[in-house]
């Protein structure tokens, strides 16, 4: 990711800089501690790190349940995600708990009546989708 920095000075003393931040174009923001304020801010690769706090979005792009076996379904899904990118996925079931999955994902021996699915995305930094894709199905 390439970023522009933009230095701006945050002073608790009227003379003195506490602190260098370098404000990506695109509005994120990494804080330098400690450093001379003639310096400046750095170039990309000098050794910051830009934190992903962005999580993943998550989409159910189908649902099929086959005539047989009976009591199955299979769901694909996918994710997308602005900073590390969608590396993993958890599905639940009904109250179940989140558990991983990939895509496609079955689930077997479900009795008949309602029920409902949720997927969640994980990216490469540890950020979760906080809202889960969800579809509701009959068997």
């Amino acid at each position: 990711m390439k970023l522009g920095w933009h230095p701006s000075i945050d002073s608790t003393d009227a003379g003195a800089a506490d602190r260098v931040n370098c404000g990506a174009q695109a509005g994120d923001t990494a804080t330098v501690d400690d450093v001379d304020q003639a310096v400046g801010c750095p170039d990309e690769g000098a050794g910051l790190t830009v934190l992903d706090t962005t999580p993943p979005e998550t989409t159910i792009d189908g649902l099929t349940i086959p005539k047989t076996p009976k009591g199955s379904v299979t769901l694909s899904f996918s994710g997308s995600d602005s900073g590390a990118g969608a590396v993993a996925f958890e599905c639940k079931l009904d109250g179940g708990a989140f558990a991983p999955c990939g895509s496609p994902h079955t689930y077997t021996k479900l009795k008949r009546g309602d029920h409902t699915v949720q997927v969640r995305a994980k990216d490469a930094a540890g950020n979760v989708d906080p809202t889960p894709a969800m579809r509701a199905f009959t068997m």
